[in-house]
């Protein structure tokens, strides 16, 4: 489609499962309000996807939410947030993300421990928390 960009109202509970997925031209979105959830893999293959602004509200993060966000470098999870399903973050092109939560550290926790982070290319950063990828050793013959 050609949608570049969104602003959703703040009254919308739930975004159902694939609803901006294919949406190649998406480059900014911002999503917030009562106690939203974000279905799972709502925004697949939308490489184009810059900028996601997550306002306070957004309540649960569905799996696969960012597979294929490619151009995504930054974002910021609000301290609503209470759930982070699996693999929310597998972005295998994208070695330079950096996701930053304003949540409790156990839903970062909670979520580096079902999902390795060796196999995750990004960086979590909360407070005094900082969790990045393991780097595999290398060795010379």
């Amino acid at each position: 489609t050609a949608l570049k960009s969104i602003d959703l109202p703040k009254t919308i509970e739930y975004i159902d499962t694939f609803a901006f997925a294919g949406c190649r031209l998406l480059e900014s979105i911002e999503i917030g309000g009562n106690e939203t959830v974000l279905g799972n893999d709502i925004f697949g293959g939308c490489d184009s996807l810059k900028t996601i602004i997550l306002d306070e509200g957004v309540k649960t993060i569905g799996y696969d939410a960012f597979t294929g966000c490619s151009a995504l470098e930054s974002l910021v999870i609000p301290n609503s947030v209470t759930e982070i399903k699996d693999y929310a973050f597998t972005t295998e092109n994208n070695p330079s993300l950096v996701v930053s939560c304003n949540c409790d550290n156990t839903v970062v926790v909670e979520y580096v421990s079902r999902n390795p982070v060796h196999d995750v290319p990004l960086t979590f950063t909360h407070s005094n928390l900082v969790i990045e990828p393991a780097v595999e050793p290398t060795t010379t013959s």
